[in-house]
């Protein structure tokens, strides 16, 4: 399988009530297409700059999962006209977005590139 690409749109506020953090923490590795290993982020549309979600907040995005070796298309919130809405940062996604969510602003649209160990699975594993 190898990396998984999902482009994510605008998050939701804060089902906690308190205000979102001001600047996220930096991914661990520099931006780049192909990640090493974990999750990297590639801006498409800048947010605000101003809020981001913490762990715990609820998010709502639109999304789209393409494998990295052939840009096969196997899930897509946007086809089925519904947006994705989770906690972020508390283990109920993947750990690609558990990480690379928190990295985007409100109103952002991104693509997170990410190792399959942040997807679902090792490469070719299916899970």
């Amino acid at each position: 399988f190898g990396s998984r690409h999902f482009g994510s749109g605008p998050f939701g506020s804060s089902s906690s009530g308190v205000p979102a953090r001001s600047a996220p923490p930096p991914l661990r590795r520099p931006f780049s297409q192909e990640p090493a290993m974990g999750v990297t982020k590639e801006v498409l549309k800048p947010g605000d700059g101003a809020n981001f979600p913490k762990v715990g907040d609820k998010v709502t995005m639109h999304y789209t999962g393409t494998l990295s070796g052939n840009g096969k298309k196997f899930d897509s919130s946007v086809d089925r006209g519904q947006p994705f809405q989770t906690k972020i940062g508390v283990g109920q996604v993947i750990k690609g977005w558990d990480e690379g969510v928190p990295q985007m602003s409100l109103g952002e649209k991104a693509i997170l590139n990410m190792t399959s160990d942040y997807g679902y699975g090792s490469p070719g594993g299916g899970g």
